[in-house]
């Protein structure tokens, strides 16, 4: 008795590997990723930068407080000019995140929509897809070993009488010779 999990993950492989946009949707759902990571990165970077800043600032007002009047003008000046320096650039990474965040929901958008259309193609396909399973296993009596290596096709063929197993080579013998053979076992168990 087959395993009715593995039928309906063989079903599902099956309706995936003939459609392009499951791969398009991995594909987007890897690049999504990575946007995500490289994002986490410049925030960690940027809230680093923060840290920094604020630790030199407090470091610098403690030697404010240390040094007489005119030293103090001269250094507040500096501090006033790096202060606007460090705004200017918080600001530009700041645009640059609204950026990277509109592209992140832009993606997330797309992808939403490929992944309701994906569902609505597997819900129509699906019922149709098992039909058509269901059938050509019932002409043929064909049982397939999904577990057997990429090379190879295997399974056995499946009558009333007897029980015929094949396991042959892919890459030895021609789609040709294989479908041939899978056809003469079949007449040959139904006889």
């Amino acid at each position: 008795m087959s395993n009715p999990n593995l039928n309906l993950i063989n079903e599902i492989t099956t309706i995936l590997a003939s459609n392009d946009d499951a791969e398009a949707v991995e594909n987007a759902a890897v690049e999504l990723n990575e946007v995500i990571h490289y994002r986490k990165l410049e925030q960690e970077e940027i809230f680093n930068s923060i840290r920094q800043l604020t630790a030199k600032t407090e470091s610098d007002s403690e030697k404010l407080l240390k040094l007489d009047g005119t030293s103090q003008n001269r250094t507040i000046g500096e501090l006033k000019t790096a202060t606007k320096k460090l705004s200017s650039e918080i600001k530009g990474i700041e645009t640059e995140i609204k950026l990277v965040e509109h592209g992140i929901g832009e993606r997330k958008k797309m992808l939403e929509e490929k992944r309701k259309e994906q569902e609505s193609e597997t819900s129509e396909l699906l019922p149709k897809t098992k039909y058509n399973f269901k059938l050509y296993t019932n002409i043929s009596h064909i049982r397939w070993n999904y577990e057997s290596e990429d090379d190879h096709i295997a399974g056995f063929i499946a009558c009333l009488k007897n029980v015929k197993p094949f396991d042959l080579n892919a890459k030895q013998n021609s789609e040709y010779f294989i479908a041939n053979y899978l056809w003469d076992m079949i007449e040959t168990s139904i006889d």
